[in-house]
């Protein structure tokens, strides 16, 4: 702080207007100016530290006067403490108490005012210790409103004018506060800490959170501070164009889409968290997008005829040397799997022997948030087709325990948005492309059994709402919402499936 005012210890300031009024203006701006100075280096602190500012005397006797104005004009403001005692005599009771605290530094504290001192303390988001220094100046400033407010309540009780005796609530000084408020800067509010509460209360997947913490932090270094409150649309917008025109791989720039749907999803959604708890004023990242070309498609998203055959027929052939146990199964039944039940490829390598069961006669897969990632949070149980049956995975998985897919002894500290059964299946989109050799980069090596699925439900007239539950996409109406889909009935839509024929 100190090094703000040239390293001095005190600021002493001539006043230069001859007469009173004159000189109680030029005082004012002066205060306004050490004030904001103050208050800078107080939003620096709170910026480096993560810490709460300290409360200057301005600051806490504009809280009091806040304070003493809401009390003054509540309803039941009618003077009596306590419905057994005389109006007067409870007024003067008080009266007592907080006269002491208001004119000696050591007198005790009374219970009332100690609570209102510390509810302003919360409210602001002040550092202020119970018995420090600054504490007693505020309970002292917190004693003299609630004098104010008892004179108010005398006043009305005996029908006469209001008025105050007390300089500290004058119109003049409330008028202050007015300008001031006005003309302070809007508080510090770290992104950084607003992404955090968000992530407290949100939960969203890991996956999520690792992305969105990295674009988080690349907003933070592209603007240079961490302050969300001092965010404008201008920032955002330059931010914008920086993403769109920025070449990352092989000299490409993001697609409008990405820049979109990630990194100004994610800046706009934890600013909006901000509004919506009035931490913030306005979402400065609010209708920001990026217009860019439609993405021309040159062909269908679905695998094709052939390349599902050639998926199909590399899992039934000896995986390549080294592979793990775990890894190997993964190839010869992962692809089945996605194929029969149009799951996404992540919701499969996450199942562990005990996601295998019988229900009503029928064999499932339960896909559940427990076992990792569902993208809509839900779990949802999944017949498996007749056909996976007769070629042996249950007596293949039968003596297995935990997860099926991959060894949680391997498993070597990595961060939880990179779980292993999502290195599961990046494996096994490279295996696709090298041994399955199905390498157009138009159709994604995973994704394209979602695709594929769909579009054989359509040939089959599978039931739609049926479809959507057991690929786990949220259902088109509100009344979808209601009830179950039993395994008989996803069995019965599933083996609508055509066999595969190799």
């Amino acid at each position: 702080m100190r090094a703000l005012f040239g390293g001095r210890s005190e600021v002493v300031k001539t006043l230069s207007a001859v007469d009173w009024p004159g000189r109680r203006r030029e005082l004012n701006r002066l205060i306004e100016d050490f004030e904001a100075t103050a208050q800078s280096a107080n939003r620096t602190v709170h910026a480096i530290t993560g810490g709460k500012p300290s409360p200057s005397p301005e600051l806490m006797e504009a809280a009091v006067r806040s304070w003493f104005r809401e009390r003054v004009e509540r309803p039941d403001f009618d003077g009596t403490a306590d419905p057994g005692q005389e109006p007067f005599t409870s007024i003067e009771a008080q009266r007592a108490d907080l006269q002491r605290l208001a004119t000696s530094l050591g007198a005790e504290t009374p219970v009332t005012t100690a609570w209102i001192a510390q509810d302003m303390i919360e409210q602001n988001g002040w550092s202020v210790e119970a018995g420090s220094n600054t504490f007693r100046r505020l309970s002292r400033l917190v004693a003299r409103g609630q004098l104010a407010a008892l004179g108010r309540q005398r006043q009305d009780l005996a029908l006469l004018p209001r008025r105050t005796d007390d300089e500290m609530f004058s119109a003049e000084n409330f008028r202050l506060d007015e300008e001031r408020a006005k003309a302070r800067p809007a508080a510090h509010v770290s992104i950084r800490s607003l992404f955090a509460k968000y992530l407290a209360e949100r939960k969203p997947a890991a996956a999520t959170e690792k992305a969105w913490s990295r674009f988080i932090a690349a907003w933070v270094e592209f603007i240079g501070h961490d302050d969300a409150a001092a965010i404008t649309p201008d920032d955002v917008l330059r931010w914008k164009d920086h993403l769109a025109s920025e070449p990352i791989a092989a000299g490409q720039c993001r697609s409008a889409k990405t820049v979109n749907e990630t990194y100004l999803a994610a800046l706009r959604t934890v600013l909006g968290w901000g509004v919506s708890n009035r931490l913030l004023s306005a979402n400065a990242a609010s209708g920001i997008r990026v217009y860019g070309p439609r993405r021309q498609r040159t062909r269908d998203a679905s695998f094709s005829d052939g390349e599902a055959t050639a998926i199909l027929r590399a899992s039934l052939r000896s995986p390549p040397i080294g592979v793990s146990s775990q890894r190997a199964l993964a190839i010869r039944w992962v692809p089945w799997i996605c194929a029969y039940t149009g799951a996404r490829v992540n919701e499969v390598t996450q199942l562990r022997a005990d996601d295998i069961y019988q229900e009503e006669g029928v064999w499932v897969i339960r896909i559940t948030p427990e076992a990792g990632s569902t993208k809509n949070h839900r779990y949802r149980a999944v017949a498996l087709h007749n056909h996976i049956l007769e070629q042996g995975f249950l007596e293949a998985v039968s003596n297995l325990r935990g997860p099926l897919f991959y060894d949680p002894a391997q498993y070597r500290g990595g961060k939880k948005g990179n779980p292993q059964s999502k290195k599961c299946g990046e494996f096994l989109a490279r295996w696709v492309r090298t041994e399955a050799k199905v390498t157009d980069p138009r159709v994604q090596p995973n994704h394209g059994w979602r695709h594929r699925f769909k579009t054989v439900a359509r040939r089959v007239r599978m039931d739609a709402e049926v479809c959507e539950y057991i690929q786990g996409h949220a259902g088109r109406t509100e009344g979808s919402k209601y009830g179950e889909q039993p395994p008989s009935v996803t069995a019965r839509e599933i083996n609508l499936i055509p066999r595969y024929q190799l």
